[in-house]
């Protein structure tokens, strides 16, 4: 195999890598933060997929809508467990914020460079 049948084989490897958002989104009464960035971004271990892991409840006196929102790369066989974990959690959000409802758990998972939408 020659130097240009190599190089050519490493491009088309590099195009065909998932690229997907690496980051968090979190708006709570207590805490606000969004370092979700354009070079926010990771290269997906084969078999994974972009992922968009999302948390949203209403909180304190006067309901106001909460969220966190987390992207990365995630192997799709994990979605479930990861509502299971997440659905779990929600007794420690009680514990930390006042009058906490409608919380919810959402992961949804797409297969296409950037999609999981972290900006």
């Amino acid at each position: 195999m020659n130097i240009a049948t190599v190089i050519i084989l490493a491009m088309v490897a590099r195009a065909q890598s998932l690229n997907c958002y690496d980051c968090k989104d979190i708006n709570i009464s207590v805490h606000q933060r969004n370092e979700c960035e354009s070079d926010s971004v990771q290269e997906c271990p084969e078999g994974e997929a972009c992922s968009s892991y999302t948390i949203t409840f209403t909180e304190g006196e006067n309901d106001r809508s909460s969220y966190l929102k987390d992207y990365y790369c995630m192997n799709e066989a994990d979605v479930d467990s990861n509502l299971v974990e997440c659905k779990g959690k929600e007794s420690r959000f009680h514990e930390y914020l006042d009058n906490v409802k409608d919380f919810a758990c959402e992961i949804e998972t797409c297969k296409e460079n950037l999609c999981n939408s972290g900006e």
